[in-house]
């Protein structure tokens, strides 16, 4: 996640590191994964009917006892994206546009297919990779988060407070239905960090491309 600029020229990076490139990716980042926690609701929906489907209901609870939670974070990046995007109508407006990057899709695409066709359980793969990095970011670069948006990114404040405790259910879930394909487990885990690394690169080259 954090060797997303590896790719770029020397050059590319200094101007990716100024004060106003810095402020647009991260606008951008807001954007795409916004798009990408309004899919995660459907996508615990979807899991809790599979797994029920596959006479899995103590599984199957512990994703209807998470959806409270996640629709908690929807409603607080979204109101996010209204401070940093200048308000309901603007940020509306931008959000109609359905901006999402190539690496995102991916990587919803790889767990729907999973809850549909596959291993629904490797969902929490991406939950625990989220809970995880988002419980561990620097100070700094919360405070940074914080500085753009105003009045304060509430979601980066709900995470670090509280996904350190969210990030013990989910190796909970691990160690009781995951055992048989932990091999699989530990490649989707690795995947999300890749998926998303990929994502910031994605946004950085079309910041790149905009600039003056």
């Amino acid at each position: 996640m954090l060797n997303w600029m590896d790719g770029f020229s020397s050059d590319a990076k200094e101007i990716l590191r100024t004060e106003v490139m810095t402020a647009e990716i991260t606008r951008l980042s807001y954007i795409d994964g916004y798009a990408r926690i309004k899919r995660t609701t459907p996508m615990i929906l979807a899991a809790i009917e599979r797994l029920n489907l596959l006479r899995r209901p103590s599984e199957a609870r512990f994703w209807i006892e998470h959806l409270g939670e996640e629709a908690f974070h929807d409603r607080v990046m979204r109101s996010d994206l209204t401070q940093l995007l200048g308000g309901s109508r603007k940020a509306a407006a931008i959000l109609k546009q359905r901006l999402i990057t190539p690496p995102s899709v991916v990587l919803l695409g790889y767990f729907e297919w999973h809850i549909e066709h596959g291993n629904p359980s490797l969902l929490i793969a991406l939950r625990l990779f989220l809970e995880w990095y988002v419980s561990g970011i620097e100070t700094w670069r919360t405070t940074r988060l914080d500085r753009m948006v105003p009045g304060g990114s509430r979601i980066i404040a709900t995470h670090t407070s509280l996904d350190k405790d969210h990030v013990r259910p989910c190796l909970t879930y691990i160690g009781r239905y995951c055992q048989h394909c932990r091999k699989e487990l530990m490649w989707s885990i690795e995947f999300v960090g890749r998926c998303l690394r990929e994502a910031q690169a994605y946004l950085a080259a079309s910041a790149l491309e905009c600039s003056p």
